[in-house]
């Protein structure tokens, strides 16, 4: 994992995944349903969905090829990341996707990873995104 100081001239990404599928946290026995994004410096969320595929139905709703080639593209573009747990769960889920998908590996950007960063810095009952948020005061919205 790459650290320091955000470079306020590096195109950075705050990004979350959520997968599903009878081991939804493995890559291989689980299809990608969301991939959102939010660029640094941006007002707009933008939230891809496997129900966005051209042609989407329900007999085929775990193909998810077209999901991931379209968050390769995002990704590809990123020279810094954000993520919650993203170096234990959405780099490496999303790199054995990419592979799956024939798309180039997740980019070596900087990765900061908000659940490390808080296991380090703060003591805490639970470091999920939602206790970080409701012991921070933070609104949240699903």
């Amino acid at each position: 994992m790459k650290t320091g100081k955000q470079n306020p001239r590096e195109k950075a990404m705050v990004f979350d995944i959520e997968s599903a599928g009878v081991q939804g946290l493995k890559a291989d026995r689980a299809f990608l349903v969301n991939f959102g994004y939010k660029w640094l410096g941006e007002k707009n969320v933008t939230v891809l969905k496997i129900s966005d595929t051209p042609g989407y139905r329900q007999e085929t709703c775990q193909d998810d090829r077209w999901l991931v080639r379209q968050a390769s593209k995002v990704m590809s573009q990123a020279e810094a990341y954000i993520a919650h747990f993203g170096e234990g769960f959405d780099k490496p889920y999303m790199q054995a996707k990419f592979l799956q998908a024939g798309c180039p590996p997740v980019p070596d950007a900087r990765l900061t990873d908000t659940c490390l960063l808080t296991r380090k810095q703060l003591c805490l009952s639970s470091y999920s995104l939602a206790n970080l948020a409701e012991f921070l005061g933070v609104k949240t919205q699903k």
